[in-house]
């Protein structure tokens, strides 16, 4: 019995499948998946009998895409923060300790993303916004492993904000503009006294400390702001 040919293609002309089948016979195929997007339609209609050879390639939609550009929240969000996120001196932070045992790495990504999704559903600077929760806590070392006295004004908490921006200039000065500057050194507001300037700012600094909420349930946190030996 004479045979025909069904080749599907993905977006980017890849092969997702070949089916060959009897001519006339029934054809069953399944919606292909891409991560972030809704399949739609194949490009072209595909015959419930066919009868002759056919090529189709799949048409999606992204699943988000606040702002209609075509290109879906999540994809987005990970082409704002691919440079930083594959930096080797941002990789480090990864062994950093934030809260208990949640990494400054982990951290900022989740600030960043909260920071994201608000500020895009507000129609704000959400490029800036998620820059900024990525790079708010790039501070120089695992404050946890410091054991050296400070006086109550120089502690982390109080500083390293202005170390997180200075850090950020020195390896992202392509990324830095006044909202993710201000961002970043006023994100400890109350604790840094001058409070953000900008919506955007302001979304990082609630983000942050919504990230944070859960590592701070656990009173050994707590006690290990004020203890060193509480600290990891």
């Amino acid at each position: 019995m004479e045979k025909v040919k069904i080749k599907l293609l993905d977006y980017d002309d890849s092969i997702i499948d070949i089916i060959v089948i009897n001519k006339g016979e029934k054809l069953v195929v399944s919606k292909p998946k891409r991560r972030f997007y809704k399949f739609v339609k194949w490009d072209k209609k595909l015959p419930k009998y066919p009868d002759t050879n056919i090529e189709v390639k799949a048409i999606y939609k992204p699943i988000h895409d606040k702002n209609k550009n075509g290109i879906p929240d999540e994809e987005e969000f990970d082409s704002i923060i691919n440079d930083i996120i594959n930096n080797e001196e941002y990789l480090k932070r990864k062994e950093y300790h934030h809260h208990g045992d949640t990494s400054v790495y982990d951290h900022c990504l989740d600030v960043a993303y909260y920071a994201f999704r608000i500020s895009k559903k507000l129609n704000l600077d959400y490029k800036s916004a998620t820059i900024a929760g990525m790079l708010h806590d790039f501070y120089y070392k695992d404050w946890q492993k410091n054991t050296e006295k400070q006086p109550f004004f120089k502690q982390h908490g109080f500083i390293h904000a202005k170390e997180a921006l200075e850090n950020s200039k020195k390896n992202f000065p392509d990324k830095i503009n006044k909202k993710v500057e201000n961002a970043i050194v006023r994100h400890m507001f109350p604790l840094n006294i001058h409070p953000p300037k900008y919506l955007e700012s302001w979304i990082v600094s609630i983000s942050d400390k919504y990230v944070s909420m859960d590592s701070l349930r656990n009173p050994k946190i707590i006690a290990s702001f004020f203890s060193k030996k509480y600290r990891k």
